[in-house]
């Protein structure tokens, strides 16, 4: 609240996101790594083939891609100490994996060092799929197998809200979406659910760093227990 009170700008945003890196042997140490808003995603006119345009703009989504920068900032900060550039007392985030192979290094985050999540709503998609007026209390689902409920989900081209995947929908390619087919964006639920099997480091970084793992995710209202349950790790 106090951010917005005072400016109309960032008073238009719905959905607030940011991550958190904790130290487990410095609590002093930690610190906000990113601060993000929105609820909007490109339509396909308006897609880049150069990467010059943000496909996905949803805070968490934004949050997370400032994750990924700033572990990729880290992995550089190794390769200069190791390689001489920087002292060796530098601090950094990022150390090999030892033993782990004679042919390939790989690095991963130092054990110590915890990311963590905050939205201020439940993430879109199903998530988000449950009544208001259901008890706030409940913790098991009553009805799992509501056909609306476990069901991949995209965004809205330009929007805001998600709508069910069809089955027989096919690969969406460049060509179709010129062609005025809907741009397909997974749902942030489907993607914190994709992140907590593969990590939140993204395919580039995968190729040098373990997987990375969000250690919380907070929610700070409008959320049901029992459908957030689904994307726990």
């Amino acid at each position: 609240m106090t951010l917005t009170n005072n400016n109309s700008t960032i008073a238009k945003g719905k959905v607030l996101a940011g991550i958190v890196v904790t130290d487990d042997e410095d609590s002093d140490a930690t610190f906000i790594l990113s601060v993000s808003t929105g609820t909007k995603c490109v339509s396909g006119e308006r897609l880049s083939i150069t990467g010059q345009c943000l496909n996905d703009c949803h805070a968490e989504i934004v949050s997370r891609r400032s994750l990924v920068h700033f572990l990729l900032a880290q992995v550089e900060l190794y390769r200069a100490i190791i390689s001489g550039e920087l002292p060796p007392d530098t601090p950094c985030m990022i150390e090999q994996v030892p033993n782990y192979s004679e042919f390939r290094q790989l690095l991963k985050v130092k054990d110590r060092y915890k990311f963590h999540l905050y939205i201020n709503t439940a993430p879109c998609g199903d998530a988000r799929i449950f009544s208001p007026h259901e008890e706030k209390a409940q913790v098991a689902d009553p009805h799992p197998n509501r056909p609306s409920r476990g069901l991949l989900r995209t965004k809205i081209e330009a929007g805001e809200g998600t709508i069910p995947i069809k089955v027989i929908e096919s690969v969406q390619t460049w060509d179709g979406v010129m062609r005025g087919e809907r741009l397909r964006t997974m749902s942030c639920s489907d993607k914190l659910a994709r992140w907590n099997v593969l990590g939140v480091q993204g395919a580039m970084l995968s190729h040098y760093l373990m997987p990375v793992y969000l250690e919380s995710i907070v929610l700070g209202s409008l959320f049901n227990a029992s459908h957030m349950y689904r994307y726990q790790p």
